[in-house]
């Protein structure tokens, strides 16, 4: 990460994947908007109006933030999260495969190329 990333951070803050995100982000003076609950539409609608670079977040997030693209008439994919700067990570258990790579073809293929599928 590197001063001028931009951070969603929509984890709850009191758990540690959170407060580590946040923390992470502050010490390499990245921009943080904050969601102060998780909506999948808001979400999507705040990854592409914010350009946010790096999303970190639970399966479930990234299976609600599919069906959030599915559902907005963009024929699953997000419009403007285009360029090769997505940088996601998963954390509390394994992305299954189906997803990761649904949400990597959603992306363009920009989730691809700096992603961090971790379990």
């Amino acid at each position: 990460m590197e001063p001028g990333e931009r951070v969603l951070a929509a984890l709850p803050l009191f758990h540690s994947f959170g407060a580590s995100v946040l923390a992470g982000a502050v010490a390499h003076g990245a921009t943080i908007v904050l969601q102060e609950r998780f909506d999948a539409a808001s979400a999507l609608s705040l990854l592409e109006r914010e350009r946010i670079t790096f999303f970190h977040g639970v399966p479930t997030m990234f299976e609600l933030l599919m069906r959030a693209a599915s559902s907005s008439g963009n024929g699953s994919r997000f419009s403007t999260v285009s360029r090769p700067c997505l940088s996601c990570s998963c954390g509390s258990r394994p992305l299954l495969s189906a997803t990761s790579q649904h949400f990597e073809e959603a992306s363009w293929g920009a989730a691809r190329s700096r992603r961090n599928w971790s379990a």
